[in-house]
């Protein structure tokens, strides 16, 4: 397995082959107006959604790992995962239907 440079956040423990997944578990303020089917833990990092505006002016939405609470932000980028599901629920925190980049990479 080739390291992803993902310094061990959610998803570097992937083998890399094309039907590997990791689980994550999505917390934040839209999700937590429903009930959450799993508790995150070290198996299911916890990920929130992030909004932002683009140098165009467009919308970027994406996920980036949570970190303990007054502790530094660190700056995440895309290593090449996304998060996905097929539930109603990730659509509508989402803000739309498909995949999210997670943004866990660190160099």
């Amino acid at each position: 397995m080739i390291p992803d440079g993902s310094a061990g956040i959610c998803t570097d423990r992937v083998a890399s082959t094309a039907d590997s997944s990791e689980p994550v578990t999505l917390i934040g303020a839209v999700w937590r107006r429903f009930n959450s089917p799993v508790p995150a833990s070290e198996e299911r990092p916890a990920v929130r959604i992030v909004t932002g505006e683009s140098f165009g002016g467009g919308i970027t939405v994406h996920a980036v790992p949570v970190t303990a609470e007054g502790g530094p932000a660190p700056w995440y980028m895309f290593g090449g995962t996304f998060i996905f599901s097929s539930d109603s629920r990730f659509r509508e925190a989402a803000g739309h239907y498909g995949a999210l980049p997670l943004h866990d990479r660190q160099e």
